[in-house]
């Protein structure tokens, strides 16, 4: 009876055994942690994938559907034909690019033959760079994103 150790808290094994307790529930929390943060990182990468995805297709759409003519190594193309190249430069840079910005300059900037900037030139006639129009369109659209109150009152006056 002397070696059963009546007293748990006061027993040697007891405390080696409430020790390994512990550490095994240490090991466990920390898994757990590790599973969660990693999970919380892919989320963050998948979500700000799918924003920059939508952004570049917002950006896209911009093109297609303005009323701009569009000016590469000095050859006219109207908003669909840039939209097909500028669409197959995003393929083609797509590794690398991270950023709404990253697509701007990489994608729909300038040329990599020649190096000359591509231009729209709008109905008034004064050309100007695809990069600057593009980044402009970027603010205006980040900024209709960050008020929704504007986008509120819009739609309240369109029911009345």
């Amino acid at each position: 009876m002397l070696e059963s150790c009546q007293g748990a808290l006061l027993c040697p094994r007891g405390r080696q055994s409430r020790q390994f307790g512990r550490s095994l529930m240490m090991k466990c929390f920390v898994r757990l942690f590790v599973v969660a943060a990693f999970a919380a990182v892919l989320a963050t990468r998948t979500f700000a994938a799918e924003s920059l995805e939508q952004t570049v297709n917002y950006l896209l759409h911009q093109i297609e559907t303005s009323n701009v003519t569009f000016i590469r190594n000095g050859t006219e193309h109207a908003p669909v034909e840039a939209v097909a190249h500028i669409r197959a430069k995003y393929e083609h840079f797509k590794s690398e690019i991270k950023t709404p910005e990253d697509f701007i300059r990489l994608s729909a900037s300038k040329s990599l033959l020649t190096g000359k900037p591509y231009l729209v030139r709008p109905k008034d006639g004064k050309e100007m760079p695809l990069e600057a129009w593009l980044t402009e369109a970027l603010r205006q659209h980040r900024a209709s994103n960050e008020s929704p109150s504007a986008h509120e009152h819009v739609d309240s006056d369109e029911q009345n």
